[in-house]
């Protein structure tokens, strides 16, 4: 099979230009690969080490999934969380193990520390799920409970890992770690016994129904240091994800039908939503002990569905959070799209450090269904966004796949760090349904993203493993921009001269033309250079004309 990494150029001839060499970075697809066995497997998180090494967590139905000096090496259940180690290249796995007991379990999230050891969140049934200096030892009742785990830097053990949970359904959805190693998990809760310790909120607001709840675990696992309830009295608590500062000032979002959520200095006060059953976002910081809240806010519109997905924490202790609206008025701000196109489309939005105003606010969407994922912050602030489109036009600009190729499609979207303009917007994917989950940004400038692929022309480049194994796999991809030198760019009389460089000349190039970067763009190919031959073109051009490189990989 061949695969394209694609390097891309973009030249505006307006007339007789010559400069001196300057340096365009366009994206390119550094890696990309399955992760599975025969049954169904499913990519949840993602987290990158300091020492560059890529750690993906999620669920196994396989009975053979990969598996290197694995801690457990049989899958329990019907289906077992995964925790799966790849080096910084994507090319060997390092540490593979399943993560689960005789019941079902997840594992929805990962987070890093500044020493390499990994905390992994997720649910589980099973009853002799795997614990180790665990603060409850058992699970609590018949139904589902939280799990927290630590996995030290050699892979080697658990530090720790506990049950978290009340007498009925508990489910933990995502994970965060400050620098002193305490761990804070979010999650919901149908339990009124939910553990609580120094709690903002004491109890459930329902005692029938879900509340939000947060955790913060010791360093050490052996102990809560605050753990909360957190809600109204609507019957929706959805989507709980969390983020947090390095000195631990915990950072929640989430979904609700409530229309008394707890509200504090708030940039929306009111839930928009039309009826008792619409979802507004809700966004909610607390105070450094859990106590209390610094600001706590609705999002959304007037229609049913506004849902915050994902969290992160920027320059300054900027929120910026992504998920999906149905409204026409949901609140935009220096926008890149001002409209909604369908319903639903993606969100993106970044409130200023104190909370009570937008930075910037946007819709991303086609003609069709278009829902949020996860959110990352670059090391240069840049913002990126991971979701799963329906849309055959879905935003695009640069992409490294301009085209829908099947129905659901994970898209990435790099937005700057301004968040006014777009880096770079992709698809990814094949001719079946693939699903963006989580992305990660590695350290040098590259992202990493995961999810579900059930295509088998999913596209690989250099992959850990090549082909699709089950009906569905993990998929780990690397999105990196890369430079690309342009030695000359000249037009005179009619004529257009387009030389570059960046790449090595012993791999196929295509100099790709298009007239417009409005999206959809539409790019046809004019020049072929084969491997050895000079990268560049002479051509008969008109003066408004836009070029870009694609470079094959074998």
């Amino acid at each position: 099979m061949q695969t394209r990494a694609v390097f891309r150029v973009f030249v505006l001839l307006l007339a007789l230009i010559c400069r001196a060499p300057a340096i365009y970075a366009q994206v390119s697809l550094e890696y990309s690969s399955f992760l599975g066995g025969t049954g169904n497997d499913e990519a949840r998180g993602v987290a990158v080490a300091p020492d560059g090494c890529i750690w993906v967590c999620g669920y196994t139905m396989s009975t053979n999934f990969p598996l290197v000096n694995a801690l457990d090496s049989t899958l329990g259940g019907s289906q077992d969380g995964f925790v799966s180690k790849f080096s910084p290249d994507g090319k060997t796995l390092l540490f593979s193990t399943y993560l689960g007991g005789n019941g079902d379990d997840i594992a929805h999230g990962i987070a890093a520390d500044a020493e390499g050891s990994v905390y992994i969140c997720g649910t589980t049934d099973s009853t002799d799920f795997p614990k180790s200096n665990a603060f409850q030892t058992a699970l609590n009742g018949y139904w589902t409970d939280d799990f927290v785990c630590k996995l030290d830097a050699s892979t080697t053990n658990l530090a720790y890992s506990s049950y978290l949970g009340g007498s009925f359904f508990d489910y933990c959805y995502s994970i965060a770690v400050d620098t002193a190693g305490c761990a804070y998990v979010a999650g919901r809760s149908y339990s009124v016994d939910f553990p609580v310790v120094n709690p903002y909120q004491p109890t459930n607001t329902l005692s029938s129904g879900y509340n939000f709840t947060l955790t913060k675990v010791a360093s050490n696992g052996a102990s809560i240091i605050y753990s909360t309830y957190l809600g109204g009295s609507g019957a929706g608590h959805e989507d709980p994800c969390i983020a947090v500062t390095p000195d631990g000032i915990a950072c929640f979002a989430g979904s609700t039908t409530s229309t008394n959520y707890p509200v504090v200095n708030p940039y929306q006060a009111t839930h928009a939503g039309p009826s008792p059953s619409s979802w507004d976002a809700v966004v909610t910081v607390f105070s450094a002990d859990g106590s209390s809240l610094t600001y706590s806010t609705y999002l959304g519109g007037s229609e049913d569905i506004d849902k915050a997905i994902s969290i992160a924490i920027g320059e300054a202790g900027a929120i910026t959070v992504v998920g999906h609206t149905q409204s026409d008025n949901f609140p935009v701000t220096n926008a890149i799209q001002a409209s909604i196109m369908s319903q639903p489309d993606l969100f993106v939005t970044r409130f200023t450090p104190a909370g009570d105003k937008l930075d910037f606010s946007t819709y991303l969407g086609g003609g069709d269904w278009d829902y949020g994922a996860d959110v990352a912050i670059g090391d240069d602030g840049s913002v990126v966004a991971v979701g799963i489109a329906v849309s055959l036009n879905y935003p695009t600009y640069e992409a490294y796949q301009p085209t829908n190729a099947g129905g659901y499609e994970a898209v990435v979207s790099m937005l700057s760090p301004s968040g006014t303009s777009f880096v770079y917007s992709t698809y990814l994917g094949g001719s079946g349904a693939d699903y963006g989950r989580a992305a990660a940004p590695d350290t040098n400038g590259g992202v990493v993203v995961v999810g579900r692929a059930e295509s088998a022309n999913f596209p690989r480049v250099r992959p850990f493993q090549e082909t699709k194994a089950g009906g569905a796999d993990a998929f780990i991809s690397r999105l990196k921009m890369n430079p690309v030198y342009m030695s000359e760019m000249s037009y005179t009389g009619g004529m257009a001269r387009v030389e570059w460089a960046g790449e090595g000349s012993a791999l196929t190039q295509h100099l790709m033309r298009t007239h417009s970067l409005d999206p959809p763009q539409q790019w046809s190919c004019i020049h072929t250079c084969l491997p050895g031959a000079a990268r560049s073109c002479n051509m008969t051009e008109p003066s408004n004309a836009f070029f870009r490189v694609e470079v094959e990989h074998p």
